[in-house]
């Protein structure tokens, strides 16, 4: 049975293995994005599996806590078509949108 995650639980999930629902692995939770305002997480950022460190957003919201451990509803390719996040840096709201729009879609 998979149940969503609370916020405050997520900073805790940092690397962790995040899988699809098929049980790929698809990377490791390096970061957690919180809304400025609220400070409530919003996004977590995955290291993607290879050779060159690639690392995208998923929205926290689509995360999932099995008895297989973290899972999102997600292909590996879709996960790797999502707009690129940068490490060290502050997401513009350009960024947010981009992801938004691309999510919401997904």
């Amino acid at each position: 049975m998979a149940v969503h995650i609370p916020d405050m639980a997520i900073r805790s999930y940092l690397g962790h293995e995040v899988r699809s629902t098929t049980g790929q692995l698809l990377g490791h939770i390096v970061d957690v994005l919180a809304d400025a305002e609220s400070a409530v997480p919003e996004w977590v950022v995955v290291s993607l599996r290879g050779l060159l460190p690639r690392h995208r957003a998923l929205p926290c919201a689509l995360l999932l806590r099995t008895t297989r451990g973290l899972v999102v509803p997600v292909s590996r390719r879709t996960l790797r078509d999502s707009p690129q996040i940068w490490l060290g840096s502050a997401m513009t709201a350009r960024q947010e949108l981009d992801l938004h729009v691309y999510w919401s879609g997904h």
